[in-house]
Parts: structure tokens; C-alpha cells; sequence
């Protein structure tokens, strides 16, 4: 009941989001212009979780969020901490836990031993927005839309491996990286259309010793929040060639928003398992909608409803139209 009622207000607080600033957040903006700024790290924020603390009861913390020059240092600059020309900024991100970001039917530590930071002061988060859908197969959305014009490739691996074991970056759903779309956009409906799913479970593989080992592969990125716009940017040109998009400055890094690539609780995906070998699964943006909920996951719609969606539904006739709100195919969950 939990779960249900965190994506309730997650979902209220986009559709006031909405109401504010006409558009629907972004999960983020990379680059997020600041102008002097010396390296490419200085271009990233908080995501889209911080956008929308406003309408969840977190004005403080959103007040304190520094929205100049962000996040550039090591060891700590994607969740606060950062040394920014000898101030230090957005430490109210350190140690900070939102309960409406946690699904309390999670096995995973809330906050998770960071890959590379080496601490556990940062938030891991339950729930991704939606960039969108795209089938890692047929290389297509549901509609039949090809790479480069509905998703460019994710972090992990390089060109020389199969599509089937890339990560996808999406932007034919609500809440893609680098724009941010209108209720016009949303041609499909939006009782038809994903905005929030739950990922709050664990990732299964089996070792060469035939065990089974569970992993948590919640796309946080040294904590919960990664780049971001201030509220209510307008739209930015979204193109692709060779698997990138020019002045990114790492395109394919958007922890915190989920492309739908995969069926419900899947396992023994190719680049998980060589993400989890190389210790830097936060980065992945494809992360498969899971949970510890028996049967299937909690998603937030479009038109602020939840629903309970079953493990079982057909990845390609229901979950990619879902993830896509535009495709113009018809699916019922």
C-alpha cells in the first residue's frame, strides 16, 4: 500500500509540476549550461527528483539546492558535497532520506555503499521516471521507429557489441534527458502512457558455480539525484549520430530514468552482468522495472493513476507501448 501511495504523490507532484510550468520535468539536462564553467563535470545537476520536491513536501531541501556551478568535484559532486570554488555546496543531499522515494517492501540497503565515492551518505531511490521504450532486439520502439531517431545507445560496453547487450537511452516517453515535454505531446492519452515505475527489487544471476546471486542495480550514480534544468526549461534540440549527441558530455550516463527495454524482474541481461563485473552499474539507463512485491511492479501513469502490472504482461504488445507516448499503438494493461 506504501509503494502505491509513494507513486500516488510522485505522480501528483508532476501533474503540479505541470500546472506551474506547462511542461512535464525532464529527467535532466546535460549540458546543463553554466556559464565560466572549466570542465565538463561542472555541466551536471540534480535530476528530476529534485525538480519536484517543491510539490512533495520538501521545500527546505529544494531551497538549499545550489542551481549555478554544480556538482563538479570528486568525490561526491552527483549528490552534494562538491568543492566549488571554495564553497561547498548542496550538502543537504548528504545523508538526506526522502520516505517518499522508498518502497518499504525493498530488500536494498537504503543507503547503498557508493561504487565510487566509497560512502553510504546517499540515498538509493525505489522508483525512475520513464525516458521512453525501445526494443534492444528489432532495434525499433513499438511503432517501429528506429536508433537514431527515438534512442541513442546507453553506457556500457562499445559498437562492437550486439544491440541486444546495449543499454538504450530513449526519448519517445514523457520524461526523456534533454527536453521537456507538454500534455500536447502526449498523443497516445495519458491513462495509456508510463510516467513512474517502480525498481526498487534485485537483480538475479547465476555464478559459474550454477549459484544464484542477487544484486542491486538502482541507477542512483553515487546517490539519488544526477544532472538536471532548473524548472521549466524549454525544450533543447534531442539528435543523435554514431551514438552520441553533440556537446554531451557523457550522454549516455541518465541514472534516475529508465528506458523500458526489458520484460518485468528480468535476469541474466548480457550488459547488467558485465556492468555488476565492472562495478559500475549505477550508469545504466535501462534499468528493468523490478520489485520485491510478488508478481510484478508498481507504475504511475500519466493521468496520476497506479496500477499493479503483473510479470507476466507481453513485453512487446503492452510494456513498450506504455513506455512511449507517442507511438500511436493501441495496448490495455
Amino acid at each position: 500500500m506504501q509503494c502505491s501511495n509513494n507513486l500516488k504523490q510522485m505522480g501528483l507532484a508532476i501533474h503540479n509540476y505541470v500546472d506551474s510550468y506547462k511542461v512535464f520535468p525532464s529527467f535532466g539536462f546535460t549540458p546543463h549550461v553554466v556559464p565560466g564553467a572549466t570542465t565538463s563535470r561542472e555541466h551536471l545537476g540534480p535530476n528530476w527528483r529534485i525538480q519536484i520536491l517543491p510539490y512533495m513536501e520538501q521545500n527546505s531541501v529544494y531551497s538549499e539546492c545550489e542551481y549555478g556551478r554544480v556538482y563538479s568535484n570528486a568525490p561526491s559532486h552527483y549528490a552534494g558535497g562538491a568543492n566549488i570554488g571554495g564553497k561547498t555546496v548542496n550538502d543537504v543531499l548528504i545523508g538526506l532520506f526522502i520516505s517518499g522515494l522508498a518502497c518499504p517492501s525493498s530488500n536494498n540497503d537504503r543507503f547503498p555503499h557508493g561504487s565510487w565515492t566509497g560512502t553510504d551518505d546517499h540515498q538509493g531511490c525505489d522508483y525512475c521516471c520513464v525516458a521512453g521504450s525501445f526494443h534492444p532486439v528489432n532495434v525499433c520502439d513499438a511503432a517501429g521507429r528506429t536508433f537514431p531517431n527515438v534512442a541513442q545507445f546507453g553506457y556500457g560496453g562499445d559498437g562492437a557489441n550486439s544491440a541486444a547487450n546495449r543499454s538504450w537511452v530513449a526519448r519517445n516517453g514523457i520524461m526523456p534527458p534533454n527536453e521537456c515535454k507538454t500534455m500536447g505531446n502526449v498523443s497516445d492519452g495519458t491513462s495509456n502512457t508510463f510516467v513512474i515505475v517502480e525498481t526498487s527489487g534485485r537483480y538475479s544471476t547465476t555464478g559459474t558455480d550454477g549459484k544464484k546471486n542477487v544484486h542491486d542495480i538502482r541507477p542512483r550514480y553515487y546517490g539519488t539525484f544526477h544532472t538536471a534544468v532548473q524548472p521549466g526549461r524549454v525544450n533543447s534540440p534531442y539528435t543523435a549520430a554514431a551514438g552520441s549527441i553533440p556537446a554531451f558530455s557523457h550522454p549516455q550516463w541518465a541514472p534516475g530514468c529508465t528506458t523500458i527495454t526489458w520484460p518485468i524482474n528480468a535476469t541474466n541481461i548480457g550488459i547488467f552482468d558485465q556492468a555488476i563485473q565492472n562495478n559500475n552499474i549505477w550508469m545504466i539507463p535501462s534499468t528493468p522495472m523490478n520489485s520485491s512485491h510478488t508478481g510484478g511492479v508498481q507504475v504511475a501513469l500519466a493521468d496520476g493513476s497506479v496500477q499493479f502490472v503483473s510479470e507476466t504482461i507481453h513485453f512487446e504488445n503492452v510494456l513498450l507501448p506504455y513506455g512511449s507516448c507517442d507511438d500511436g499503438v493501441s495496448a490495455s494493461l
